[in-house]
């Protein structure tokens, strides 16, 4: 496939997000290592959001993070996938819900927040 034909998916897949940023953060993901003990040591709020038609295996993962940890929220985004999850409203919605019932004012002064 040419360079043209990669960029022309790219812009289906992802939009007008930072395609950049996304490739660097999927690099990252190869050397993250989630096991159960360190699950069990975070003490903080949890939030896991994903689309509705997100994979069976994704589902699962949360379903056992939730288990380990005992407590944690979840937003399952109606009508949305693996890629798409990200760039509805009600994503974006339910992040600044959940970072503003879990911080106080003082550090949401600093926040810099943009809702397409």
């Amino acid at each position: 496939m040419s360079d043209k034909g990669l960029q022309a998916i790219t812009r289906w897949m992802f939009g007008e997000q930072d395609v950049r940023a996304l490739a660097a953060a999927n690099r990252i993901l190869k050397d993250l290592r989630v096991t159960e003990a360190g699950l069990r040591k975070y003490a903080g709020p949890v939030l896991f959001v994903y689309g509705e038609g997100e994979s069976p295996s994704t589902q699962r993962y949360v379903t056992a993070a939730r288990n380990v940890l005992g407590r944690s929220d979840i937003k399952v985004i109606p009508n949305a996938g693996h890629f798409s999850t990200p760039s509805r409203p009600e994503f974006q919605q339910a992040i600044l819900t959940f970072l503003e019932s879990n911080t106080d004012e003082s550090q949401r002064s600093s926040w810099v927040i943009t809702l397409s």
